[in-house]
């Protein structure tokens, strides 16, 4: 009698490859969710940097509109500045108050 040996140790070849085949699955699932989380960091960092490029832009027309703001302000009280001399000047020549030396010597007017 032939007596059988079962002494043999190791994988056969269907364990190896169910081993690769979760192995491979593991992988590919590991790899599509670190690409994913790669894609939403890129999102958010290109949403990041268009928020702050807005809030530099309203903060520069924000300071463009005061600046514009005080220019108006300043050319209103000049165009009444204007206006008063304008009407101090045509009175007094209305009144004959003004001689030609005067008018030449008139440096207020500025």
């Amino acid at each position: 009698m032939k007596k059988r040996v079962n002494s043999v140790k190791g994988f056969s070849l269907v364990e190896l490859l169910a081993a690769l085949l979760i192995t491979g699955i593991l992988l590919a699932t590991i790899s599509s969710v670190f690409l994913i989380s790669q894609k939403v960091y890129m999102r958010g960092e290109a949403i990041s940097y268009k928020q702050k490029s807005i809030t530099n832009v309203e903060t520069e027309l924000q300071n463009v509109l005061a600046i514009a703001t005080a220019v108006n302000k300043k050319i209103r009280r000049l165009k009444i500045r204007i206006a008063n001399i304008t009407l101090i000047w045509d009175l007094m020549i209305k009144d004959n108050v003004l001689s030609m030396s005067m008018v030449q010597n008139m440096r207020w007017i500025r």
